[in-house]
């Protein structure tokens, strides 16, 4: 507490209590105290002037509308789907909940009632209203910008990207403005400060964290713009003792003469003390309304943008209507304008025709000799007026508009409808990425293979679809190497509930003139499988087959005898059911 001067609130109830003779142990009296200095400062003084002392400034960013991919929309349906999931960098950290919405080409614009952060769909106030569309390009954009939390009103708001400070509007003028064109793009020139938002849950009237809105327009824009603004501080109440009054310490005893004229009527019923104090406070009040700052602005009346427009339409109209005629002097009569006659300008001049000196140019161009060729000029244009049926207009190499029939791979006919001539299209003209699906090509005979013909094109065999499936179970030939000298080996398997019979040819040779090729006969239950050979065979092979059952697997295994040699094989197999 500063002993000698008014300073902080505790000061202010300390002297106002010295004042009243009041104990420091009186809590009941001293609420009371609090409470008088509360209502004097917050609506008494606080509300009395525009207090320079109450100005504070600010900036809030404007983003550029967000547009990246595409949307997929369908009428009646108020989910959007984005194609292209937001960073944390657009919107309120990736969120474009109360943002607005809308779809290149359309008139109707959505707020977006609900959407998390980074999701790829969100919910729009009512059903879209438009055409189905899987990829629409669309804008999201926000018209609102969140103001301090400490803010009352503005004073003027301004950015970097115009000479003069936005206009203010009232809510609804805004709107009436904004109904002309509300998707216009451009930098921000109209504002109205608006309705209060609460960013959390309880009393809105009462949250700290509460805080109005700046509505602008046009909203929609491609860069971000910086706003910057001066308002007026929404003064908080006195409660702890340490809080200081946002007025100058030298004012800050209106407080003290404030309370006073309240607490010596409901207090100490002194009513010549309260109307002295009451005196020094209205005294003290005009003191402060009355002291003059520097470099303080003026106040000033500016006609409003739009009034102005009007006016100046309205005078332009009124010259119309007199049939081109100006007023004279300001009077109820009106005389024709006179014009500039016999004027000479850097060389030109003005007569009743306009006369140019020879070598007198115009950003670089020779006028004088210009007027030869206005006739002519004059008959080209009633040329190019006509044009015969089917023809069109295009460049000579003199640069003349020409008359000419297009010819060549297309043609075009007098309602402009073109189209293709027949045989000019060749392989060049096709794309290697146009992926032409094959129902685009002339049917041939059904359910039949497709080979080349003698001369490489495509025609249908007599192979059937159905023969071709036979070709199903029938596996590549492959080769394999039959270790020497091992007993129950396994060579092959296949799931015996997909195939029970298995028909493997093969040959073998085995170093020098041993050789064997023959057929394996293999059927299976499931359980058990059996194995028949029938074989031609030169020299000595020294390789037996077996078959078991593993599991779900039939296997073909083999043994070999010890010769000092591996055995080449190779087979073929043929399976069914």
């Amino acid at each position: 507490m500063a002993v000698y001067k008014l300073l902080d609130f505790e000061d202010i109830y300390t002297a106002i209590m010295e004042e009243l003779r009041i104990q420091s142990t009186d809590t009941t009296t001293l609420n009371r105290i609090k409470r008088a200095i509360n209502l004097c400062y917050i609506n008494e003084v606080v509300p009395a002037s525009r207090w320079y002392w109450l100005y504070g400034n600010g900036t809030a960013t404007h983003q550029t509308y967000y547009g990246s991919g595409t949307v997929s929309v369908t009428p009646t349906s108020s989910t959007v789907t984005l194609s292209v999931a937001p960073a944390t960098t657009v919107g309120v950290s990736g969120s474009f909940k109360n943002y607005l919405f809308s779809v290149d080409g359309t008139n109707d614009i959505y707020k977006i009632t609900a959407h998390t952060a980074q999701a790829t769909s969100f919910t729009i106030d009512r059903p879209y209203n438009d055409a189905l569309d899987a990829t629409a390009n669309f804008k999201i954009w926000t018209d609102d910008l969140a103001l301090p939390t400490d803010l009352r009103e503005t004073i003027e708001v301004y950015h970097d990207h115009q000479a003069v400070p936005m206009e203010g509007k009232g809510l609804q003028e805004l709107r009436r403005i904004s109904a002309e064109n509300r998707k216009i793009e451009g930098r921000p020139f109209y504002y109205t400060t608006y309705d209060y938002r609460d960013p959390s849950t309880g009393d809105g009237e009462t949250e700290s964290d509460r805080y109005r809105l700046l509505k602008v327009f046009p909203a929609i824009c491609s860069y971000d713009t910086h706003i910057r603004f001066d308002y007026m501080i929404e003064a908080s109440a006195l409660e702890n003792d340490g809080d200081e009054p946002l007025m100058p310490i030298e004012d800050r005893i209106v407080l003290f003469y404030g309370a006073l004229s309240r607490l010596w009527s409901t207090v100490n019923s002194n009513p010549e003390e309260a109307a002295r104090n009451y005196s020094l406070y209205q005294q003290k009040l005009a003191k402060m309304q009355g002291k003059i700052q520097d470099s303080m602005d003026k106040p000033r009346i500016s006609p409003d943008s739009t009034y102005m427009a009007s006016v100046r339409g309205n005078r332009i109209k009124g010259i119309s209507r007199r049939g081109n005629t100006a007023f004279a002097g300001g009077g109820s009569t009106y005389t024709a304008p006179s014009y500039l006659q016999n004027v000479t300008i850097e060389g030109a001049t003005l007569t009743g025709n306009m006369t140019v000196n020879s070598g007198i140019t115009i950003d670089g161009r020779d006028i004088s000799v210009d007027g030869a060729t206005l006739d002519a000029l004059g008959a080209d244009v009633d040329a190019l007026e006509t044009l015969a049926s089917g023809k069109i207009y295009v460049g000579n190499a003199s640069n003349v508009a020409s008359e000419v029939t297009v010819t060549g791979d297309i043609s075009i006919d007098n309602t402009g409808v073109a189209a293709i001539s027949t045989g000019v299209i060749v392989n060049a003209d096709v794309s290697a990425s146009a992926a032409i699906d094959v129902s685009k090509l002339a049917a041939l005979t059904a359910s039949r293979a497709i080979v080349s013909d003698g001369s490489g094109i495509l025609s249908a065999s007599a192979i059937t679809s159905t023969e071709i499936t036979y070709l199903d179970d029938v596996e590549a030939l492959t080769s394999a190497t039959l270790t020497d000298n091992v007993s129950a080996t396994t060579l092959a398997t296949w799931a015996h509930a997909s195939f029970q019979f298995v028909e493997v040819s093969y040959s073998l040779s085995r170093g020098a003139g041993n050789r064997e090729k023959g057929t394996l006969h293999i059927c299976t239950d499931g359980s058990t499988a059996a194995i028949a050979q029938s074989a031609a065979s030169m020299g000595t092979l020294g390789t037996t087959f077996t078959v078991d059952i593993s599991g779900t697997d039939l296997r073909l295994r083999y043994a070999t005898t010890s010769t000092g040699t591996n055995v080449t094989m190779k087979y073929k197999v043929n399976k069914w059911l």
